[in-house]
């Protein structure tokens, strides 16, 4: 198909076209809007042509360019296979022990009229983010009208894999004073400058792991800065309450004795079911994976000379060191967001059940009931 425009750069825009087609059509590979947008960098400095070097490459060439030649932005879905519908029994069962049962196993006094033996600032919720460098490897550009959108990632980069974990632990109520812990892949024997930027970041904590995973060692240095963060003697302290997902070093003996200790009691949420059950998976994750997005666009466009060619590994993990901390910084200052994803997801509700209401579970299930109409005692 050929696209007849007319403009400033029209015949270096017909050859961005037809390196568009290329990739999508023979490599299958994404496109995304910076990969346009470097690519025209270059077609121009080949060309030269009048004005070329005072050009901005800025998003809204972008879209100009993409509705001009019929353009879309496609998305890999990550749904689960299994419906909400299906999964609600399992569910609505988390959701009676969380909010009825828990708060009222207590054999001492317990800490909060309201809530029980938690109050809501000693819960706590703790899950991993796989982080790729490339913060739109799940979306790409594609021909309007088609209905297959094939995708290969380019062999060799793994740009678009996961490049490390954040295990990111939050509060229902009060100062978000847990940091997250970064998980670089390979054994941290790399340059002392590079650590020494590390060490210099005192809101984030660097660790290394050989598959950028939270194994069992992984995890138990976690416990101890969280403990550590959470201050307070682990002997005498008010109990506080740690929501997690049913990962495997999470369920070992040496870390439930590493809770015990340190007065730590964990709820797991049901298996395949944190999507609409765990507050960091449910809403917490993907909006800090937004902001360190717009960290990265912004990066891109303030360094496209530099971005046009590889980066190196030591580069890419300092630029997703700041993009976390800078995101965190912003994030944690919304106190309201992480009360509302707590009672979102049935983690910090009162034990009365007046906040039931407030619990969700997606638009599959608008009137969406813990008691389902059952006097549970």
């Amino acid at each position: 198909r050929i696209v007849v425009t007319s403009g400033k750069f029209a015949e270096q825009e017909q050859e961005l076209y037809l390196a568009f087609l290329y990739r999508r059509k023979i490599l299958k590979l994404p496109v995304s809007q910076n990969w346009l947008r470097s690519q025209f960098r270059k077609i121009l400095a080949e060309s030269e042509p009048e004005g070329w070097d005072t050009f901005r490459y800025s998003r809204g060439w972008v879209c100009r360019f993409c509705i001009r030649f019929r353009i879309c932005d496609r998305a890999m879905t990550n749904k689960k296979t299994s419906s909400v519908l299906e999964r609600l029994p399992e569910i609505r069962k988390f959701h009676q022990y969380l909010i009825y049962f828990l708060p009222r196993m207590c054999t001492g006094p317990i800490q909060c009229a309201k809530y029980g033996r938690f109050s809501a600032y000693n819960r706590y919720h703790m899950d991993q983010i796989p982080l790729p460098f490339v913060f739109e490897s799940k979306r790409t550009l594609h021909l309007k009208g088609e209905s297959d959108v094939p995708i290969r990632h380019p062999h060799g980069s793994g740009l678009e894999k996961r490049q490390c974990t954040v295990q990111l632990c939050i509060r229902a109520e009060g100062p978000q004073h847990v940091r997250p812990m970064l998980i670089f892949r390979g054994l941290g024997q790399v340059s002392r400058s590079e650590l020494d930027f590390y060490a210099a970041m005192t809101d984030i904590v660097v660790v290394w792991q050989p598959k950028a995973w939270a194994d069992r060692r992984v995890m138990m240095d976690w416990l101890d800065t969280f403990s550590d963060d959470i201050g307070g003697d682990p002997t005498t302290r008010e109990e506080v309450m740690l929501g997690m997902d049913q990962h495997g070093p999470q369920m070992v003996d040496e870390f439930l004795q590493g809770m015990r200790e340190n007065r730590v009691y964990g709820v797991y949420t049901p298996v395949n079911c944190t999507d609409v059950a765990a507050p960091i998976d449910h809403h917490v994750g993907a909006r800090l994976k937004e902001k360190m997005k717009h960290l990265y666009f912004r990066d891109f466009e303030e360094n496209m000379d530099r971005w046009c060619y590889e980066l190196t590994a030591q580069d890419r993990r300092m630029k997703i060191a700041t993009w976390l901390s800078e995101a965190w910084a912003d994030l944690k200052q919304d106190g309201r967001f992480f009360r509302a994803v707590f009672q979102s997801t049935g983690f910090c509700n009162a034990m009365d059940g007046s906040e039931d209401h407030l619990v969700k579970v997606g638009d599959e299930c608008p009137g969406y009931s813990v008691l389902e109409g059952e006097d549970i005692f």
